[in-house]
């Protein structure tokens, strides 16, 4: 008989005898909230719907659990059930309430399906508490998975049952984001346990052959609308340009529309498991937007702009790999990062190229049940695993074939395998609640097992220098061992209220970090065995597996939640978004040898690699100033970078490396609040606090004279003039003053006029003029030869003038203001030219203009850098984001390609100035991804293969390294004929 089932979380399958632990087991199951549906009287073989009931409950339930017993396994009802399930595609959980092994030899599929391994125990003996807990993370896995199954399971059947082949409602199918949905549960369904069932596939298809039928309908009416049009048209030109420019119209408009319709759906994927596909789609979207006939079109450029940065920010997934064919338990990097090995419980293990996800050879073959854990040895030419058959292998790496017999010892399985640093030793773990120490040459045991844990130890690992291992067991508790005597070292590490299922040394030696069922993550001073600080919690489920960083500044966990987490050691806090792709618990991770990436193995049978960065900033952060960094600029042939911080120094970096070519540049005696390079990129010219300038050698980083003074107060703008020959620098004592730059002494008197501190200074490309902005909210152009303004100041601003570039015309000047906008001027007129540029919503601090003039970059306590359209004055894209604080400075590469900012964090970053260089990140992102190079592995239905097929399509033409002109548009009435004669087609 059977329970039945208010809520669609579970059905149970019983005998009456069992109906005592039924009862026990659905009020603990409504404990948690979880419903468990049950009915001791109204479905009864008396009822004459009562197996109509049954059937509906199965259908309607997530997880079908099956209570073993020798009644239930005799009862032909309760086998008629378990059918019924397997038919529906459910998921089926045993719980072993009574021995019945004997019983379960009959060759039928209930049987056989109840035969799988990983039984849940609950019998009089066992530990209730512990079997519930176990059953309740069975429920949990694949949940999303699952509870979909459950939903187009009875919306598939209802469909079904609407009529028969051909006379269906056709209602009841699914359209839009539904639809993309259900296709992409259907690619994740690959070998997993609930599969698809033949109904939920063809209630798919027919869902898609529907839409596509629609689309189609739709498509044909409006061009035979057009051909009607068409043909009007050719009786008079004027007509045909009517229509002509009406079918362009309608066609750009379903365009934009597409462009926009994916760009939200991209977004949409961003937050959840399926991040990837997101980015995928942005690429696509991106490609679509720059085709000729929109390219023009800002505001799609912006949109699918805006989809694409936010999936670079979020998405660190980089590939992901398949080819087992269940469970993958264990994940380890060769040392040289050039490989992956991982063990299954498909009882293989497998080799991976770590950059292509390529399987290397064939599988390694030799153990007879799963592979739970598995190590390269330190100088990579030898694989240890440890398996559930109890027994250790050692396999040729290069190979692939075992070295020698399996290693036997254990009385039960290997859980945890670890190979000394010198690679002479091999530890294991066992469910046997012992650990013992291999010898690799001989294959034997090294002296006695070590005892000491009261429960299975789930994990090993050796110290750095070998002279220690440290384990951790299912009685809650990490122990140390001395190597040479094999007995434990002082008290256990007591601190988990769970099962400790991971422990990792850090790379120094001193701490250990341990992973438990209790959810959390703890760290151990090794000395004291006390731990170090608070306990790092986040994970909503047990923590399967922990790793240090090899600098040892992070860990990464992998936990039952399906996720990975990337914590701080310093600040004892997760860095950076939860890593979400997996759509099962997470098993094992692992860093590579360089620290940048992060291997996972999962339930869901694959691998993911993940960058380590955190947040994927798309500019990338230049460290070495110990406050924050108020000024940059770009040496003239683009190779060098210079900065000026309020830690009084000035650095160079190479730009290309971002690594700093020199110690920093010290003699100031204050914060450096603004740097140039001469046009030569010979000198460097900085503006400090402490009232003076400096001229530096650029080449040796050497001051060259002494400081240039004659301002009475910080000078906070320093320019040289384009032909290398003067300076102008800018001062809170709210003069301008200019300077030879060859003799360092000041020409003329100070250039007064501003009623406020001169913030920002800037010559003219023709050296004629200079052009300042000031606090008192105005800006003011001045005569270089006479030093006299220029007319009345330029007034629109409602707050201080941070910053003032020149176009490279000379024709234009542009501003950034605390009153959070930009202001383009005519540099003729000096009036305004449109409305002022709203987008930051903090004080613009920096401005500058791109090379070809083309676009604007600002940055601003908003933290964000936002690029512009010179000439529509429209924003290109969202704010780019990447800074934690208020950004100071900001200047083009003299290409034109990149963009570099500096801020309050003490952090300059490197950008990529247009879309075209975004496109290209997220094509090197997704380079060796399944979904663009073999989407048909990954997704399912032609939309989303498509999608995959038009993204590589897109990377593989690399835009990038085109011109970027756009192609000019045939006359209208070329393109009239030309559609005419598609119409007829």
């Amino acid at each position: 008989m059977a329970t039945s089932v208010n809520q669609d979380d579970v059905f149970i399958s019983y005998s009456r005898k069992d109906g005592a632990f039924a009862e026990r087991l659905r009020d603990a199951l409504a404990a948690q909230g979880r419903g468990a549906w049950i009915d001791w009287i109204k479905i009864s073989k008396g009822d004459p719907d009562w197996w109509a009931r049954i059937q509906q409950g199965i259908e309607g339930a997530d997880t079908f659990v099956f209570v073993l017993s020798p009644d239930s396994v005799t009862s032909v009802v309760c086998q008629d059930e378990v059918n019924h399930a397997l038919r529906r595609g459910k998921r089926l959980l045993a719980l072993v309430h009574r021995n019945c092994d004997h019983l379960l030899e009959r060759e039928n599929d209930a049987h056989r399906a109840l035969k799988k391994p990983n039984w849940i125990f609950v019998r009089d003996g066992d530990d209730f508490a512990t079997a519930f807990q176990e059953l309740v993370g069975a429920i949990d896995t694949d949940l999303d998975y699952v509870q979909a199954h459950t939903r187009l399971l009875q919306r598939s059947i209802e469909w079904h049952e609407s009529g028969a082949d051909g006379e269906r409602d056709d209602s009841l199918l699914l359209r839009g984001l539904d639809l993309e949905r259900a296709e992409l549960w259907l690619t994740q369904g690959t070998n997993k346990e609930t599969s698809a069932t033949p109904e939920q596939g063809e209630y798919i298809a027919a869902s898609r052959a529907a839409e596509r039928e629609q689309q189609r309908r739709e498509r044909r009416t409006q061009q035979r609308w057009l051909a009607a049009v068409g043909a009007f048209a050719l009786a008079s030109l004027g007509a045909a340009g009517f229509a002509f420019n009406e079918r362009n119209r309608a066609e750009k408009q379903t365009a934009i529309a597409e462009i926009r319709e994916r760009s939200a759906r991209a977004k949409s994927w961003v937050n959840t498991s399926n991040g990837a596909i997101g980015l995928t789609l942005s690429i696509a979207t991106m490609a679509r937007s720059q085709s000729s006939q929109l390219a023009v079109y800002t505001p799609t450029i912006t949109t699918a702009t805006e989809a694409l940065l936010l999936s670079l920010r979020a998405i660190q997934e980089r590939n992901q790999i398949k080819g087992h064919s269940a469970f993958i338990w264990s994940v380890a990097y060769s040392p040289d990062g050039k490989r992956i090995v991982s063990g299954s419980w498909d009882n293989t293990l497998r080799i991976w190229d770590a950059q292509t996800g390529k399987p290397i050879g064939e599988a390694l073959i030799g153990h007879l049940d799963d592979v739970l854990s598995v190590s390269y040895s330190p100088d990579g030419k030898r694989i240890v695993s440890g398996s559930r058959d109890n027994t250790l292998r050692i396999w040729d790496a290069q190979t692939g074939k075992p070295i020698g017999e399996a290693l036997n010892g254990h009385s039960d399985s290997v859980l945890s395998v670890a190979c000394s640093p010198d690679g002479k030793r091999i530890v294991s773990g066992s469910r046997d609640n012992t650990l013992r120490i291999w010898d690799v040459q001989t294959g034997k045991s090294i002296g006695q097992p070590f005892n000491g844990h009261s429960a299975p130890v789930n994990s090993v690992a050796y110290s750095p220098d070998g002279k220690y291992i440290v384990s951790g067991s299912l009685d809650n508790t990490l122990r140390i061992w001395d190597v040479q005597t094999g007995k434990s070292i002082g008290q256990p590490f007591n601190g988990h209220s769970a099962s400790v299922v991971s422990v990792a040394y850090s790379p120094d030696g001193k701490h250990i970090v341990s992973g438990s069922d209790d959810q959390t993550l703890r760290i151990w001073d090794v000395q004291t065995g006390e731990p170090v600080g608070q306990l790092l919690n986040g994970h909503s489920a047990p923590v399967n597996s922990v790793a240090y960083s090899p600098d040892g500044k992070y860990i990464v966990s992998g936990s039952w939640d399906k996720t990975l987490r990337i914590w701080d050691i310093r600040t004892e806090q997760r860095i950076g978004k939860v890593l979400n792709g997996h759509s099962a618990p997470v098993d094992s991770v692992a860093f590579s040898p360089n620290g940048k990436h992060i291997v996972s193995g999962s339930r869901d049978q694959t691998l993911r690699i993940w960058n380590v960065q955190t947040e994927q900033p798309i500019g990338q952060p230049l460290s070495g100033h110990s406050a924050p960094v108020n000024s940059v600029a770009f040496s003239p042939d683009g190779k060098y970078i210079v900065t000026g911080s309020w830690d009084k120094t000035l650095r160079i970096w190479n730009a290309r490396t971002g690594k700093p070519v020199k110690k920093p540049l010290k003699g100031h005696l204050d914060f450096v609040d603004s740097v140039a390079f001469s046009p030569d990129g010979k000198y460097i010219v900085s503006g400090s606090r402490d009232k003076t300038l400096r001229i530096w050698n650029a080449s040796t980083g050497k001051p060259i004279g002494k400081p240039l003074n004659g301002h009475s107060d910080s000078v906070l703008s320093v320019a040289f003039s384009s032909d290398g020959k003067h300076i102008i620098s800018g001062s809170w004592d709210k003069t301008l003053r200019i300077w030879n730059a060859r003799t360092g002494k000041p020409i003329g008197k100070p250039l007064s006029g501003h009623s406020g501190w001169v913030l920002s200074v800037a010559f003219s490309p023709d050296g004629k003029h200079i052009i300042s902005g000031s606090s008192d909210n105005t800006l003011r152009i001045w005569n270089v030869r006479t030093g006299k303004p220029i007319g009345k100041p330029l007034s629109g601003h409602s707050g201080w003038v941070w910053s003032v570039a020149f176009s490279p015309d000379g024709k234009h000047i542009v501003s950034g203001s605390r009153d959070n906008t930009l202001r383009i001027w005519d540099a003729q007129t000096r009036q305004p030219i449109r409305q002022p540029l709203n987008g930051h919503s903090d004080s613009v601090l920096s401005v500058a203009y791109s090379p070809n003039g083309k676009h604007i970059a600002s940055v601003s306590r908003d933290t964000t850098l936002r690029i512009w359209n010179a000439q529509t004055g429209q924003p290109i894209g969202p704010p780019l984001k990447g800074h934690s604080d208020a950004v100071w400075s900001v200047a083009y590469s003299p290409n034109g390609k990149h963009i570099i900012s500096g801020s309050i964090d003490n952090t300059l970053r490197i950008w990529p100035s247009n879309w075209l260089q975004h496109l290209r990140l997220a094509c090197d992102r997704l380079k060796y991804h399944p979904l663009i190079n073999a989407p048909e592995t990954v997704v399912t239905g032609e939309e989303l293969i498509q999608i995959g097929h038009d993204a590589k399509a897109a990377c593989d033409s690399r835009p990038w390294l085109k011109a970027t002109a756009q192609p000019q548009p045939k006359s209208w009435w070329a393109q009239a004929v030309q559609w005419v004669a598609q119409l007829w087609q």
